[in-house]
């Protein structure tokens, strides 16, 4: 079964899952693809061009696959894509793609994203990834699978932060943020390793050796082509070969925009 409140408009076109539920007032433009299971609240919006999977929960006042807020975007063009399992909170706001670009928003599953966290046009979101409450994520960003951010973060153009990497509370980032690191500061400037990594990736103690001894290389080595060369001696362990590939920034999507890798050591 479908359910749509009677207060909601549902266009003609646009193409709902089973269990799908579409809560008062809410809006779902033409061409829309949902799967099944997604719930609505109330004064939801998910415009054209936005393609999501199955068991989301997009509460009250989320507007999905609005248009680019770059002024060269045109309003009939890129694409929002959403995986399943979201938790999507109250007022944010998701934005698709711009054809100078590539096209189209990538959010993953599984993941959260805060109340009033708005995520701008080309923003690549991998899964697992927790964004706090009132986040601005500029365009082109990237934030690889695990990522966690705290409340009032706000992320730069075309920055990339690594797979299980932490933005701490009211922090503005304009480098990137290294795998498995904790960056802070009001504008991050220091970075040091996630303290719960052990618990949440269930870690073994070579491991957490490993990513400990790769780490102080990353931080303490000044000449770059030197600290890769450095982590290359290290066991390979899945965590370092995650950090070789962030640094050497192996599958960046925007090359041409690179931002520099935070690695100066929290104090």
């Amino acid at each position: 079964m479908i359910e749509i409140h009677s207060s909601a408009s549902v266009a003609s076109t646009a193409r709902l899952g089973e269990g799908t539920v579409v809560g008062p007032f809410s809006v779902v433009e033409e061409g829309v693809i949902l799967g099944s299971n997604n719930q609505m609240g109330p004064y939801v919006v998910i415009h054209k061009g936005t393609t999501m999977g199955s068991n989301n929960l997009l509460r009250v006042g989320a507007v999905v696959g609005g248009t680019s807020q770059d002024k060269k975007a045109r309003d009939d063009e890129g694409r929002l894509w959403v995986g399943d399992d979201n938790v999507i909170g109250e007022y944010v706001t998701l934005h698709r793609g711009t054809e100078h670009g590539g096209g189209i928003t990538k959010i993953g599953s599984r993941g959260v994203i805060g109340t009033f966290t708005h995520v701008g046009h080309d923003v690549e979101i991998q899964d697992d990834v927790i964004l706090g409450p009132l986040n601005a994520i500029s365009g082109h960003v990237t934030l690889q699978r695990g990522v966690r951010t705290g409340a009032h973060v706000g992320i730069h153009q075309f920055v990339r932060m690594g797979a299980w990497s932490e933005a701490g509370n009211c922090t503005g980032h304009g480098k990137d943020v290294p795998p498995f690191c904790l960056a802070t500061g009001s504008v991050a400037d220091q970075v040091c390793l996630r303290e719960d990594l052990s618990e949440v990736l269930k870690l073994d103690e070579r491991r957490i050796q490993g990513l400990k001894a790769a780490f102080q290389v990353m931080i303490r080595t000044q000449s770059f082509t030197r600290m890769l060369e450095e982590l290359e001696r290290l066991e390979k362990t899945e965590e370092v070969r995650e950090i070789l590939s962030f640094l050497r920034e192996e599958g960046h999507r925007f090359p041409e925009r690179k931002r520099g890798i935070l690695r100066r050591a929290a104090a």
